[in-house]
């Protein structure tokens, strides 16, 4: 075996393996056997030859292959020639459904698993030239935009672990070259040939056609592409997490999300730019695990009536999740789809004076009170939250019992009342459109009302212009508290 020329790795992969390896952390190598990988692992162990003791070689043994073994035995056999560790891994159990998704996701798998237990800081990957041409070409079939053109990208960080692809410059048929002129070995996957999988029929039947036609390198073009998109889609992700810090410094931080925020608040700058809000959707949607529920095409038409108008509620269906724009406070909202669905259950509840349960969970609190003419005073001068408070006249209990006087109930069609402040009857549905109320809160908020039937308040409207105080002294105050605040 011969010494192989000096590869010229990609510059962010190679300051962060130089960086890493300085700390004297371990870096482990991921190797099938095949050209690329054995280039990656002669050429670290050449490129940082006192730094052997750091790296370890990780072998994974898919077991669908005829010679899967032999791929293992070789590895390993080079491994203690160059004397470098070498682990090995397989499927804990029969892979189901032999897919390029199922696959990848054992491997990858095991790789997380191991870098746990030997203490690996970081996997080295051989993605190469044609990798990042593959993946450009099944990456646009899918509709992906930026960010998922990016990939591979040179480092990359999943479930706490770094990988590195330090390779992505060069092409498969230099990479050979280079081996074979340092007569060195590698091993050949014979599924390479077959256009079984996806990314095969894209190597061996697409990409070929495509430089008869172009005439000239897609590797080459593609890897400039990749290059170029990544650097938007960092500036595009620095913009993003600056504003989402800002906005949310108790949920969100340079490092993610700490935990799982109900809400994300986005603020105008995001709502009001497709790129920065495409992204906070699908981080908020991925951090849930929603991505696969909710379909693209949904997510896409979310985005847009958000962006054709971000002053009115717009609504997701994510599986067994519902993600809301809320635009009172311009924020992202999820909730239990069944939630969603148990707060549209029509109920009709009598009020007693004292605290009151809804349906729905949350709490409707009744008590007389006697205010002062400086509580009065405020109160005509508008400075009473009406989401969680209202003051009426105890007239509104039209003479029954206080106990007896008032029920909730939920919204039906065609309600109307007149509201403190307007002279003539509006309907509830459009005061709660103009008040820019969430899709939730317009389906749990309550309507309180008299045994008249008449309408006297709602959370987050004004009162009844009919029961509204004249003067200081006895009233009846409603409080209303959401379920989420309860406990």
């Amino acid at each position: 075996m011969g010494t192989i020329k000096e590869i010229t790795f990609d510059k962010e992969a190679a300051e962060l393996l130089e960086k890493i390896l300085r700390s004297g952390e371990k870096i482990g190598i991921a190797c099938s056997g095949g050209a690329d990988s054995m280039l990656l692992l002669h050429s670290l162990l050449q490129r940082f030859p006192d730094k052997k003791d750091c790296f370890t070689v990780m072998h994974f043994n898919h077991k669908v292959r005829p010679n899967a073994e032999i791929d293992e035995n070789f590895v390993r056999k080079s491994c203690e020639k160059l004397d470098v560790k070498f682990i090995s891994g397989k499927p804990k159990e029969r892979i189901a459904k032999i897919s390029e998704s199922s696959l990848r996701s054992a491997r990858i798998k095991f790789f997380e698993e191991a870098a746990k237990s030997e203490g690996i800081r970081a996997i080295t990957q051989g993605h190469n030239a044609d990798d990042v041409a593959e993946t450009a070409i099944m990456r646009l079939s899918r509709g992906s935009g930026t960010d998922g053109m990016c990939a591979p990208r040179p480092v990359s960080r999943r479930n706490g672990i770094v990988f590195i692809r330090p390779l992505l410059n060069l092409r498969k048929s230099e990479i050979k070259k280079i081996l074979s002129s340092a007569d060195l070995k590698w091993r050949e996957d014979e599924s390479n040939e077959e256009c079984e999988f996806l990314r095969n029929r894209v190597r061996n039947m697409a990409i070929p056609v495509m430089e008869k036609a172009l005439k000239v390198s897609f590797q080459h073009g593609a890897t400039r592409s990749r290059r170029l998109l990544q650097e938007d889609a960092d500036f595009i992700g620095k913009v993003l997490g600056e504003e989402l810090l800002r906005l949310n410094p108790g949920s969100y931080s340079q490092s993610g999300f700490s935990g799982f925020p109900r809400i994300l608040k986005i603020g105008k700058l995001i709502s009001e730019n497709a790129a920065l809000l495409r992204r906070a959707a699908q981080l908020f949607i991925s951090l849930h695990g929603l991505s696969k529920s909710a379909r693209s095409g949904a997510t896409d038409s979310f985005i847009e009536s958000i962006m054709e108008s971000s002053e009115k509620p717009h609504y997701l269906d994510a599986g067994e999740y519902a993600i809301s724009y809320n635009p009172s406070d311009r924020s992202l909202e999820i909730a239990e789809k069944r939630s969603l669905d148990s707060l549209s259950k029509a109920y009709s509840v009598p009020l007693v004076m004292g605290d009151n349960i809804l349906p729905t969970g949350s709490l409707l609190r009744l008590r007389e009170v006697d205010l002062s003419e400086e509580d009065f005073a405020r109160l005509s001068k508008g400075e009473n939250d009406d989401s969680s408070r209202a003051y009426i006249s105890v007239s509104a209990a039209s003479g029954k019992s206080k106990n007896t006087a008032f029920y909730a109930r939920t919204r039906i069609a065609g309600d109307s009342y007149i509201p403190l402040g307007a002279s003539s009857s509006r309907f509830v549905k459009d005061l709660f459109s103009s008040k820019k109320l969430p899709i939730l809160k317009r389906k749990s908020n309550p309507l309180v009302c008299n045994y008249a039937g008449e309408i006297l308040w709602s959370p987050s409207l004004p009162p009844s212009a009919k029961y509204s105080l004249l003067k200081s002294g006895m009233a009846i105050e409603l409080t209303f508290v959401d379920k989420k605040d309860l406990f």
